[in-house]
């Protein structure tokens, strides 16, 4: 196994773009799945949740989303607000802080 691996890093110029061997793995998993229609491979979870949520604002024509507050959802700054990820969001207000301000002022 080390041996693949040392060749694959020896001879790959990034390891984000496809590889021959991608499309074959793409090929045998729609062949046995047949409610998988297409197949996105990504090098992390940040660029999966990225994808899908393209796909699903494409598919929907919505433009807004549900994340659930404290939780990662990638490394998106979109999706960094309140993830619980250090210091990330502290600048924006909530829904509920924003309507706050909002009636104070009046």
């Amino acid at each position: 196994m080390s041996s693949y691996v040392r060749e694959a890093i020896e001879t790959a110029w990034s390891f984000g773009a496809c590889e021959p061997y991608s499309l074959e793995l793409a090929e045998w998993i729609t062949s046995r799945l047949p409610f998988v229609e297409k197949i996105r491979f990504v090098s992390s979870g940040t660029e999966a949740v990225m994808s899908a949520l393209r796909v699903a604002r494409a598919a929907t024509k919505r433009n807004k989303i549900l994340k659930f507050e404290g939780c990662y959802h990638g490394h998106a700054d979109s999706l960094l607000v309140k993830a619980g990820s250090g210091l990330a969001g502290e600048s924006l207000l909530t829904v509920r802080e924003l309507a706050r301000l909002k009636l104070a002022r009046r």
